[in-house]
């Protein structure tokens, strides 16, 4: 529960701040290409009004504005367009094209064919900005990888705050977690000595309806404790350093036989399909005891003369447990509550048969614990729950 809290605190985090960098980039390229634009239109607006003013650009060579060229054409009735400053041979036709083609839109200013111009009768003034685009390609890319690199140390930042702001958290669920077991650890030994006690008494007074409630609530207070050590077991630190390889084909056939038996006495069909040499890396009992409390949910929720399924399949670097049963759906507001500790769609019906609502917790902590996920679907009146773990 904390790590899923920390990764989605260290998610939206980063989230956050790669957007508010992202923007912050859009906004400085923006500006850069305001700022550029700007200044062109300045240095042009000056070329032509100097033009108009009677310099001769013949004199002075090429002009230039950042290392890019800029040329300078005069137009008037007698000598049509002729160009005072640029280019020479097949590039002054080509440019001389592209003028007259400007002249033709009749626009003071503008862009048009790579080129920026300024119209400033009898002046047009053209920049050859088509460079600029080689130019911005590379500002682009530089940002990309500043984009990237900061998403990096971005990320980092934001899986060390979200440590730092779960480690409240984490400490509390660690003492809940303490105290469940040490709880749980201590009230073992008086309810045995009530046990014995109300079963004695049951021996010499003979049977009695009250030490019947007595022994029936210390069998379920005994089977709710267990339940709860078992859950604090697998949250421990400890329990990851007790996996093995082994056949989960085999084991599931050993420990799930037996329901066969139970389920015709119900008078439900119970298949099994089970894929040959399964070997998963893992805690053996802590899979089996998934697999029952799957299938022992499944027959407790079966049809009358309904079917049971379990399937075992091999999905390359992944094994699925499929554990279906005809019936009553669960409702689609409850999916998501049925894997929380002590949530019972039907709690009157739980205590009556001995059940806690702890059984379908302890599956999805097995799965968490071998990296894996337990999930419930339900459609044409079948439920199925999947767990899903990883090989290695």
């Amino acid at each position: 529960m904390v790590k899923q809290l920390r990764r989605r605190i260290c998610l939206v985090l980063s989230a956050v701040l790669i957007v508010i960098l992202a923007v912050i980039e859009g906004y400085l390229y923006r500006e850069t290409c305001a700022y550029q634009m700007e200044s062109e239109q300045i240095f042009l607006r000056e070329i032509a009004e100097r033009a108009r003013n009677g310099v001769d650009w013949t004199e002075e060579g090429q002009l230039f504005y950042e290392e890019l060229p800029v040329y300078v054409f005069r137009y008037d009735d007698v000598e049509g367009l002729r160009m005072t400053a640029g280019g020479s041979g097949k590039m002054e036709k080509e440019i001389t094209r592209q003028a007259e083609e400007i002249l033709e839109l009749s626009e003071t200013e503008g862009k048009h064919g790579g080129f920026r111009y300024i119209l400033a009768e009898p002046v047009l003034v053209l920049y050859d900005e088509s460079q600029w685009e080689e130019y911005n390609g590379e500002i682009i890319r530089g940002m990309i990888i500043v984009f990237l690199l900061a998403s990096v140390v971005i990320a980092g930042v934001a899986v060390l705050i979200s440590g730092w702001l779960t480690r409240p958290v984490q400490k509390a669920f660690d003492q809940q977690k303490q105290f469940v077991s040490d709880a749980s650890h201590e009230l073992k030994t008086p309810l045995a000595i009530i046990g014995a006690n109300a079963q004695r008494l049951n021996k010499e007074i003979g049977e009695n309806q009250w030490l019947g409630h007595i022994l029936q609530e210390n069998r379920r207070m005994g089977k709710l404790l267990e339940e709860l050590l078992t859950l604090a077991r697998m949250e421990s630190p400890a329990a990851d350093r007790e996996c093995e390889r082994f056949d989960l084909s085999r084991a599931l056939i050993g420990v799930l036989l037996p329901y066969e038996s139970e389920a015709f006495e119900k008078g439900v069909h119970f298949y099994m399909d089970m894929e040959e040499e399964c070997f998963v890396t893992g805690r053996e009992e802590q899979l089996k005891q998934a697999a029952v409390i799957l299938v022992d949910n499944a027959l407790h929720h079966v049809s009358d003369r309904g079917s049971v399924w379990v399937k075992l399949a091999d999905k390359r670097d992944r094994v699925v447990i499929e554990v279906s049963n005809t019936g009553k759906e669960i409702p689609e507001e409850e999916r998501a509550k049925i894997f929380q500790r002590f949530y019972q769609t039907d709690k009157a019906s739980g205590r009556k048969e001995n059940r806690h609502g702890l059984g379908l917790a302890i599956a999805d902590a097995i799965a968490r614990g071998h990296k894996g996920t337990l999930s419930v679907d339900c459609r044409d009146g079948v439920t199925t729950f999947y767990l899903m773990i990883r090989k290695n």
